[in-house]
């Protein structure tokens, strides 16, 4: 798995750890990854929230254009 956090890439981390560390800064996950609500779901109760996109169109402008729409 890969994850962008800030301007780092991270690869191969664990989600546990990953997912503990947006709890406790109080940080969103946002993604297009359809699997990632099971991940959560096997989060042993770690509480995150998450923004999952369903566009069809997931290029970075048009993408910045709806999260500016809210």
């Amino acid at each position: 798995m890969q994850c962008i956090f800030g301007k780092k890439v991270y690869t191969n981390f664990r989600i546990g750890k990953f997912l503990k560390k947006l709890a406790s800064e109080g940080r969103i996950i946002l993604t297009f990854d359809l699997d990632f609500g099971e991940i959560i779901a096997l989060s042993e109760g770690i509480l995150v929230s998450v923004i999952l996109f369903r566009l069809r169109n997931t290029r970075t402008p048009h993408v910045m254009n709806v999260l500016n729409m809210y």
